[in-house]
C-alpha cells in the first residue's frame, strides 16, 4: 500500500486544483500507473479511484469454502471452550452469517465440544443463546477438570493403603490364621507371660 501512503502526504482532495485522479497518476509509480490503466470502474475522484485500488489488491472472498471451514472446526482436545469459541468467531466473520452468526456459533459449539458433559448440559437448556452457552460450557468443562484432578489424587492416596492391606492380607494364612512365629518371637512372648501369685 505505497501507493496510499505517498497520496496521503499530499493535501486533502478538496484543496487540489487539478483532477484528482491526474494528481493521483502523476505521484504514483509507473507501475502503479500501468496498473491504474487496466482498472474497471476507476471514476473521476479521488474516492472512487482509492475504492478501484482497494478492490484490485482485496482478495475476494468465497463464502462457501469459508462456511465449509466454519462447519468442519471442532474443538481439539488440548483447547478450552473460551479459545474454541473464539476460534469460531473468527472463521465466521467472511462467512456471511448476518444476524444469524451467534445462533450458528452456538450450534458449532454443541455438534462439535470436545466433552460429551458439555453437549449433554448445552442440550437440556432452552432459550439458549451464544451467551449463556459459553458460560455453562466453561462451568461444565471445569468441574470436569477438577473432578479429574480430584479422581487422581485419590487414587494416588489408595494405591499405599491398599499395598498396605494387601501385605496383611499374605500374614493371616489361611482361614485367617496367624503366620508362625520365629523361635525369637515365642521365647519373648514366654518370658512375658504372668502365670499369677504363687
Amino acid at each position: 500500500h505505497t501507493y496510499k501512503r505517498r497520496l496521503q502526504d499530499y493535501p486533502p482532495p478538496q484543496h487540489w486544483t487539478v483532477r484528482p485522479v491526474v494528481l493521483m497518476l502523476a505521484i504514483a509509480y509507473n507501475a502503479w500507473q500501468r496498473l491504474f490503466d487496466t482498472l474497471p470502474d476507476q471514476g473521476t475522484t479521488f474516492d472512487e479511484a482509492m475504492a478501484a485500488f482497494e478492490k484490485h489488491f482485496v482478495p475476494k472472498v468465497n463464502v462457501l469454502a469459508c462456511r465449509h471451514t466454519f462447519r468442519q472446526r471442532v474443538q481439539h482436545a488440548d483447547e478450552t471452550v473460551c479459545q474454541y469459541v473464539t476460534e469460531l468467531r473468527a472463521l465466521a466473520v467472511p462467512c456471511g452469517f448476518g444476524t444469524m452468526e451467534s445462533e450458528l456459533i452456538r450450534d458449532q459449539l454443541i455438534a462439535n465440544a470436545q466433552l460429551s458433559a458439555v453437549k449433554d448440559k448445552l442440550l437440556l437448556e432452552e432459550g439458549l443463546t451464544l451467551d449463556k452457552a459459553l458460560t455453562i460450557a466453561c462451568q461444565v468443562e471445569a468441574a470436569v477438570k477438577n473432578a479429574t484432578l480430584l479422581s487422581s489424587a485419590n487414587t494416588v492416596l489408595v494405591a499405599p493403603v491398599q499395598a498396605v492391606g494387601a501385605a496383611n492380607v499374605r500374614f493371616r494364612g489361611k482361614r485367617g490364621a496367624r503366620p508362625a512365629q520365629t523361635k525369637a518371637e515365642l521365647q519373648t512372648d514366654q518370658s512375658n507371660t504372668w502365670i499369677g501369685p504363687s
